[in-house]
């Protein structure tokens, strides 16, 4: 059974002009996927996110439930709220963005995912994002800190001006 600590806790967050937006979110650090546009349909389809084996370290702090967001390279906007549906994997859909049927996908590292909340896209430059993520040095992409990840879900929900009741 699983303990306290590790069932999804409210995370509230002051939303522009009223009461608090809440979303179920487990404890644990994030992850920013990328992706290109055309990319974009094969990550949605199969409901898997994938990054090169360079992250593979990173990628393996994941666990089911944790906060996932994907970056879109091409549009330069980031796509969220996603939850991992079990730990990262290696190369577990080897055909995943592999046209060439290559023996390993070029992105290896893959996390299946499920959508939290349903959010319009944010740019890049959003004054939002570039705050939340502004001490982010390596790049888009990788694991980000629990508190990073859920001011970031939060943010979503906000600008989306939704909220998910709580799971009982």
């Amino acid at each position: 059974a699983a303990g306290a600590s590790s069932a999804a806790a409210p995370v509230a967050s002051d939303a522009p002009g009223g009461g608090p937006v809440l979303l179920e979110l487990k404890p644990g650090a994030g992850f920013i996927f990328g992706c290109t546009s055309e990319m974009m349909p094969e990550c949605f389809g199969r409901a898997l996110f994938g990054a090169p084996a360079g992250l593979r370290e990173q990628a393996a702090q994941l666990v089911a439930g944790s906060t996932i967001f994907l970056f879109d390279l091409t549009q330069r906007q980031l796509y969220g709220v996603f939850a991992a549906e079990q730990a990262a994997g290696f190369n577990t859909v080897k055909e995943a963005w592999n046209a060439k049927g290559a023996a390993e996908s070029p992105y290896p590292v893959q996390v299946p995912v499920t959508i939290l909340l349903e959010a319009p896209p944010l740019r890049e430059m959003d004054p939002g994002i570039m705050s939340i993520l502004r001490d982010k040095k390596d790049g888009p992409f990788g694991l980000i800190p629990e508190a990073v990840a859920h001011r970031l879900a939060n943010y979503f929900a906000q600008r989306a001006k939704a909220s998910q009741p709580p799971q009982n």
